[in-house]
């Protein structure tokens, strides 16, 4: 490319005879190129001295970002409380009536809220389940023999010495269980056969009703005594519920003690105050012969 040096020269050159006019408007125009072209330079110069300083600037501003107020403290992230209950988870095996059973427990932590709840259903109160009646004592066992002795049962039986070669056997012949009271908890009604023995023998009974009290006791809610000659249980007795039921001997007056004339299965049921005959069938007398 020419520079402006040899385009000058080579019209100084085609000039013709104004040589001197035209050196003077050379230098001129060399003078006036030289102040643009420090003009230029002075302005590229500045241009790239902000640029740098911009970029340092920028670059500087960079740095100190992170290290803006230094003085304030150090931001903490909140710490999340958690409130710990304890669960206890309880395992064991119940014992039978009458022992204690044992148990194991393990304690786990939960971070959930526990909220506690008060029931409001009383515990059940003793059951006469659990008294076994066949070891148990029963007082004014043989009424009707005017025996008023209470009766100590083991194995569901008892013996009531009378005298030399008389005494009195007790039996426990049924047992049945119901609320007879209404109070949710179960009670007993039973059948007790008193039988007389000497040179004879012979039978009478009655039915009674039990209620369960603390510290494994019973007392007697209800009793009927019926069951003496001339009619005499003489046969099957069972029990269901409230109600026993049982095989009797009827003798007319004209019987003989070994030949009763008719029978009767009969049923009777405990209505919380009294025992009720609720059904009388016909029978053959199951003592007859």
């Amino acid at each position: 490319m020419m520079s402006l040096d040899d385009r000058l020269h080579d019209l100084f050159e085609s000039s013709g005879p104004d040589v001197d006019e035209l050196r003077g408007d050379l230098r001129q125009v060399r003078a006036r190129v030289r102040q643009r072209s420090l003009r230029r330079r002075a302005a590229f110069g500045a241009v790239a001295a902000a640029v740098v300083a911009g970029g340092a600037f920028l670059l500087l501003d960079g740095d100190i970002g992170d290290d803006v107020r230094t003085d304030a403290p150090p931001a903490t992230e909140p710490e999340s409380t958690t409130t710990a209950s304890p669960t206890t988870e309880t395992t064991g095996s119940a014992g039978a009536p009458g022992t204690t059973g044992t148990s194991t427990s393990s304690t786990s932590t939960s971070s959930t809220t526990t909220s506690s709840t008060t029931s409001t259903t009383a515990p059940p109160g003793p059951s006469m389940r659990n008294i076994d009646l066949g070891e148990a004592t029963h007082p004014n066992a043989c009424p009707g023999y005017d025996d008023s002795r209470s009766a100590a049962l083991r194995g569901g039986v008892a013996s009531l010495p009378v005298s030399d070669g008389v005494t009195h056997e007790v039996r426990l012949e049924a047992v049945g269980y119901g609320d007879a009271d209404g109070d949710g908890d179960e009670d007993a009604v039973i059948m007790l056969k008193c039988i007389f023995l000497g040179a004879d023998s012979d039978n009478s009974g009655l039915v009674r009703a039990y209620r369960a009290t603390a510290g494994g006791g019973f007392e007697q809610i209800g009793n009927q005594h019926l069951f003496e000659y001339p009619e005499e249980p003489n046969g099957a007795t069972s029990a269901s519920g409230l109600s026993v039921t049982l095989d009797l001997d009827l003798y007319d007056a004209d019987d003989g003690l070994c030949c009763p004339s008719t029978g009767a299965r009969q049923t009777w049921r405990f209505d919380g105050t009294n025992f009720v005959l609720t059904n009388s069938t016909p029978i053959s007398p199951p003592g007859a012969g």
